[in-house]
């Protein structure tokens, strides 16, 4: 490799760099027919690169093997056919979803899946989609992800119910109980409302915070006790 041009230095080391990889300074002159000079103001075009394209990846220089190297790399890794499988339990037990988003989920989990495994987590989901049923009507992943947003940025939002209901709350939490998902939200009396999300049609930003010690408050609430409100929101509804 001896005479390689800076264009395929410069591909090289980023290709090393990019998955997860090491550049030692004197095996690379060795493997390219570069000098220590030359190695210096290529790896300092790299670094600039990369200081403008991956924010977080710092390329840093450990100097005692004289290697290079990103910071907070994760090189991404299959998922295991075990934690597939565990996965595709959980959600089929719960129930929580609609049976396409279901499915949707599924295909994206063997998607996810070490290759050599696919063809049984494949047999395996086709199954669960065949005897999957819910009650669930409500396409809730997104909102799900909505929500979640809006909890972690803590925006308040107006609720707007399939019956004609608005609401407007401070979401601070959402749990799945048996086969539904609830939204936990204070109202502007500050009183923590249980919200099935399938009676939710959509929500609008109000485009103002609400503050922290709400949040605080919700997460010291024991589980035992938002269960009893979530099966007293359930005998409500079976009641209306």
């Amino acid at each position: 490799m001896a005479g390689m041009d800076k264009t395929t230095r410069i591909l090289l080391m980023y290709s090393k760099l990019s998955q997860g990889g090491r550049i030692y300074k004197k095996s690379f002159c060795v493997e390219t027919g570069i000098d220590r000079r030359t190695f210096d103001r290529d790896i300092e075009d790299v670094r600039l690169y990369l200081s403008e394209s991956f924010d977080g990846n710092n390329l840093i220089y450990d100097r005692e093997d004289e290697s290079y190297h990103l910071e907070n790399f994760y090189k991404s890794q299959p998922l295991s056919a075990m934690e597939v499988i565990y996965i595709l339990e959980l959600l089929n037990s719960c129930r929580a979803l609609r049976k396409d988003e279901f499915e949707g989920l599924g295909n994206s989990l063997l998607n996810s899946v070490e290759i050599t495994r696919r063809r049984y987590i494949k047999k395996t989901l086709e199954k669960y989609v065949q005897d999957y049923w819910t009650k669930n009507q409500a396409a809730l992943l997104k909102m799900n992800w909505d929500l979640q947003q809006c909890i972690s940025e803590r925006d308040k939002i107006e609720l707007l119910f399939h019956d004609g209901r608005k609401k407007a709350v401070s979401p601070v939490g959402i749990q799945i109980y048996e086969d539904q998902m609830y939204l936990f939200a204070f109202d502007i009396s500050g009183t923590l409302l249980t919200v099935p999300m399938a009676d939710i049609a959509s929500f609008k930003m109000e485009h103002r915070k609400y503050e922290f010690e709400l949040l605080r408050k919700f997460h010291l609430i024991q589980w035992d006790k938002l269960k009893m409100m979530i099966e007293k929101e359930r005998h409500t509804n079976e009641k209306n």
